[in-house]
């Protein structure tokens, strides 16, 4: 009985749409106060994989693993065998100030993927991935003499990308290879902003409602170089540059009066600045990285001999929210955002990276891949005059599942950060990140790209 994990053409491009569909039309994908600036939340959404390392993924390079954070990687998966990559990431938040704790939780998709290798030096993929995210809701008393007016403000929606890449190995000389590769992507979603007055709890209200539509080309510029020491030592630097561009933008400004609040059928239009175009430069960013590589003779039990790998990754990224610009009808209306910057650090350990070869007699632990890691990166505002800090520790697992010894693997990945300015009374968040991915390749003996002989 033949069994194949790897769905066909056909199925692939059904399930990206469906995905791209329902991904477009979500209403809220993130939950936190912090995404009411700008364009939302542009943090990576994490995976299964990079997600264990710290958000180490610049640097990244390996043959099974669909890596779209660097398009210079795609030359670099296995000769005939394309990857299949998709995931989610869950976050369970903990909001608390002065003492007041409230909780959420949200899931979204990570990304959808395919890439494959060819013609030796060649290398594609496509996909899906969020770009930014708007999630939050709150509320404010504002007293007025006998009057007490309550403020309710809330915010949804996201952007997405759909990518296409490229890459190339330029050179290859003296067991070191020169990779350049490009991610083309498209940017388009709208987001929300919502606010809810109403006086001395009554369910009558006014509501002040803003929507910005975004259009626009995206692209991300990534070059690598491996080098391989010696038959133990490897490593591999990285750099990938996104630079600012101009998205199209049309915002509207809806104020309605309304007899209750939460029916919109007694919602009553009191003005509409109809749809202003306008535009929004996005910010450029700069990523490096470094993976080294050791690799090791491990003695196990009963004197078996295992080919262990260990790897280390430090990436460090630049954000220039300078860039950042929102204009509409010719008038700026840019908050003032700060530049951001970014470090993370992971390491991988493989007991048995030989695992394809040695499937029968390898155990199951021995070819799992263990990840942790750290990361620390600022916010592009400021809270009390003081600089934003994000940071926490990861942990993760990448579990290979051998039917006719293929690719394919399931990765999971926690982790646990904080959100704060270092002031203990002001706002803060503390969370807990549960990523999923599932990479899906074809079977040994069914390799695309390959010449059969048939007798």
């Amino acid at each position: 009985m033949k069994c194949n994990l790897f769905p066909s053409l056909q199925n692939i491009i059904t399930i990206f749409l469906l995905l791209v569909t329902s991904q477009a039309i979500s209403q809220q994908t993130t939950n936190t106060p912090y995404s009411a600036y700008g364009i939302g939340s542009t943090e990576n959404v994490e995976s299964g994989i990079f997600g264990g390392l710290g958000s180490s993924n610049i640097s990244y390079f390996d043959s099974t693993v669909l890596n779209y954070f660097n398009p210079a990687s795609y030359s670099s998966i296995s000769k005939g065998q394309p990857l299949l990559s998709t995931g989610t990431s869950s976050r369970i938040s903990t909001f608390s100030e002065n003492g007041i704790n409230s909780n959420s939780s949200n899931t979204t998709l990570s990304h959808f993927a395919l890439g494959f290798s060819f013609a030796n030096r060649f290398g594609l993929a496509f996909g899906f991935k969020p770009y930014s995210r708007r999630g939050y809701e709150f509320s404010s008393n504002e007293v007025i003499g006998s009057d007490t007016i309550k403020n309710t403000y809330s915010g949804s929606g996201s952007t997405n990308e759909a990518f296409l890449g490229l890459s190339s190995k330029l050179v290859t000389f003296n067991r070191t290879d020169v990779s350049f590769g490009v991610n083309l992507g498209y940017v388009f979603g709208s987001l929300r902003n919502r606010r809810t007055s109403q006086l001395n709890d009554l369910i009558a209200g006014g509501i002040d409602h803003k929507n910005i539509d975004i259009r626009g080309f995206n692209t991300e510029i990534a070059l690598s170089i491996n080098h391989q020491i010696n038959e133990k030592h490897s490593f591999t630097l990285s750099s990938v540059y996104s630079p600012s561009l101009k998205y199209n933008a049309e915002r509207s400004t809806n104020l309605f009066y309304a007899a209750d609040v939460l029916d919109e059928s007694t919602y009553f239009r009191l003005d509409s600045t109809g749809n202003i175009e306008g535009n929004i430069n996005s910010t450029s960013e700069i990523n490096g990285g470094i993976n080294y590589r050791f690799n090791f003779k491990d003695v196990a039990k009963k004197s078996k001999v295992r080919n262990s790998e260990l790897s280390f990754h430090l990436n460090y990224s630049f954000t220039n929210w300078k860039d950042y610009k929102e204009t509409y009808n010719g008038i700026d209306n840019s908050n003032n955002f700060y530049n951001t910057s970014k470090i993370s650090f992971g390491m991988q350990y493989t007991p048995e990276s030989s695992f394809l070869s040695s499937a029968s007699s390898s155990k199951i632990f021995e070819k799992i891949r263990y990840r942790a890691g750290f990361y620390n990166y600022t916010l592009p505002i400021q809270q009390s005059l003081n600089t934003i800090n994000d940071y926490g520790v990861t942990l993760g697992f990448g579990i290979p599942i051998q039917v006719q010894k293929s690719m394919s693997s399931v990765n999971i990945s926690v982790g646990y950060g904080q959100r704060n300015n270092g002031v203990s009374t002001d706002f803060r968040e503390s969370y807990t990140s549960i990523n999923f991915s599932l990479i899906m390749a074809p079977g040994n003996f069914e390799k695309w790209f390959v010449k059969r002989k048939y007798n």
